[in-house]
């Protein structure tokens, strides 16, 4: 009888009849593949049932599922409505389905064919197939772009979400804005900030002091304020081309991302009423340009986490904060229960897990040449230590220090220039022997990540690691809650 899976998708087209009253069509699909498997004495041993419509493989879990039971033969063949049903995304995708198939010679069962990778006429024909689904997707969404382009330009709203301060609702064939409530609290916000001078992380504070309560989160952001302060739809404008998507090779897998686009916003007028005046809007966007070149980048990281260590408790990323003269990491979210713990242990402690994990693979150490040790580096650190002990003279003349505390400041100096020297020597000698082209440990590389630019540690962590997650609850003067830290390693691991 053998054991056969059954694959099921919705396509853009079905959501449109769904829309018409056709009905839900996973549930018709499905029955009638229940029914035709029946009907044939087909043993059913797993249903797949994408909820989601992505244009590729790895935007479909369910498909992703599928070809990995595939890939292990688990199936003897794959019952699908159409074979355009498996792949719609571009020749790589179709390449991978038809292979995987192919050279598993699992069968692909349709109410109307049945596709055997064997049979040559066979595959040539649901390679075609797979063909034309791809150029019937790429006419769909051209017209579907134009579609949403000519609603844009009648100023209709596309988004399915309403801003806040506004309600959707339609208005003939369009959806168009209407003011609620919250409008009110637009206004404020472009107040505090325009007339009042209040930075823009006071503003969320003081929404929050007010119990005035965001659209999304429980409590107001910087991002979430400056959105609203950034926000074209407050003037009465339809914005276009804000945040195209980009699409780009990372580490050899695809990548889409949606950057803000600050260059080529197209604006039309909207079909809605304006919340703030032109006046006030222009003021905003020139206080937010003054903060934006203020608040200047800093040219090297100063938390090796950074973008990589989350809190589990909200979501929201660690960062590092001088706490009494320490460095300590801490959650954003001001109003997270999560308590700060030394960055310095958990940096070390995190790395000994690793190595733990990986310290065996090997790499080519030409992918971290020129990165490993920066030998420069601590020549400048250990010059300024001996500038901090030459003024140490001068504080005990002045009275600044004490006897007892220059000799303690001297030797706390004086350890911290020793260990510099021995991690010169060692970097030194480690560099010397990344020169030759024999592949290194992974554990030889972390053992000198300690020393390493910062910089460099955050790049190493990120290609190592997939997300790090940090829980500690908050923590009383007698009681010192434990931290737990969870590791998730990237796939190729």
């Amino acid at each position: 009888m053998g054991n056969y899976a059954v694959y099921l998708r919705k396509s853009r087209k079905d959501t449109e009849l769904e829309k018409l009253g056709n009905g839900e069509t996973l549930s018709r699909h499905r029955k009638i593949l229940l029914e035709y498997s029946q009907k044939n004495n087909l043993n059913i041993g797993c249903i797949f049932e994408e909820i989601v419509s992505g244009e590729s493989i790895s935007a479909r879990p369910e498909m992703q599922k599928l070809l990995k039971c595939v890939e292990e033969n688990l199936f003897d063949g794959v019952i699908v409505m159409e074979v355009e049903r498996l792949a719609r995304g571009d020749t790589l995708d179709q390449g991978i389905v038809s292979q995987t198939f192919k050279l598993t010679k699992t069968k692909i069962i349709t109410p109307q064919k049945i596709y055997d990778p064997d049979d040559e006429n066979d595959e040539e024909y649901f390679e075609f197939g797979l063909f034309m689904s791809r150029r019937e997707y790429k006419t769909i969404n051209r017209r579907l772009q134009a579609g949403r382009m000519a609603s844009v330009k009648e100023g209709a709203y596309i988004g399915s979400i309403a801003p806040y301060g506004y309600d959707r609702i339609k208005r003939g064939k369009s959806w168009t804005l209407i003011e609620n409530a919250d409008a009110e609290n637009v206004k404020l916000i472009f107040r505090l900030f325009t007339h009042n001078q209040y930075p823009v992380a006071e503003i969320a504070k003081q929404l929050d002091m007010m119990n005035i309560t965001p659209q999304k989160n429980k409590n107001w952001s910087y991002s979430s304020i400056r959105d609203i302060l950034s926000n074209h739809i407050y003037i009465g404008k339809i914005c276009w081309n804000k945040r195209p998507s980009k699409k780009q090779f990372i580490n050899g897998r695809l990548n889409t991302s949606r950057p803000r686009n600050t260059d080529n916003i197209i604006l039309y007028d909207g079909l809605h009423n304006s919340i703030i005046s032109d006046d006030i809007f222009e003021k905003a966007q020139s206080l937010l340009h003054k903060c934006k070149k203020n608040h200047t980048k800093k040219d090297n990281c100063n938390n090796c986490f950074a973008g990589i260590m989350k809190c589990k408790n909200c979501g929201k990323n660690m960062i590092l904060k001088r706490i009494d003269k320490k460095s300590r990491l801490c959650c954003l979210n001001k109003s997270c229960e999560t308590s700060s713990y030394d960055y310095l242990i958990i940096r070390d402690e995190i790395f000994k897990v690793i190595k733990n994990e990986l310290g065996n693979i090997k790499i080519t150490p030409q992918l971290i040449a020129d990165t490993t040790t920066d030998l420069s580096l601590i020549n400048t650190k250990i010059q300024a230590l001996k500038i901090q002990q030459n003024k140490l003279c001068d504080l005990l003349e002045q009275g600044i220090y004490t006897t007892n505390e220059y000799f303690l400041r001297k030797k706390s100096l004086q350890e911290k220039e020793n260990n510099l020297l021995q991690i010169h020597k060692n970097a030194a000698q480690n560099n010397m022997n990344f020169s030759n082209k024999n592949p290194i440990s992974l554990g030889e590389i972390i053992d000198l990540l300690p020393i390493t630019d910062v910089q460099f540690q955050n790049e190493f962590l990120s290609v190592l690691c997939g997300g790090i997650f940090y829980t500690r609850e908050k923590s009383s003067r007698f009681h010192q809650q434990d931290i737990t830290i969870e590791i998730k390693l990237k796939n190729y691991f």
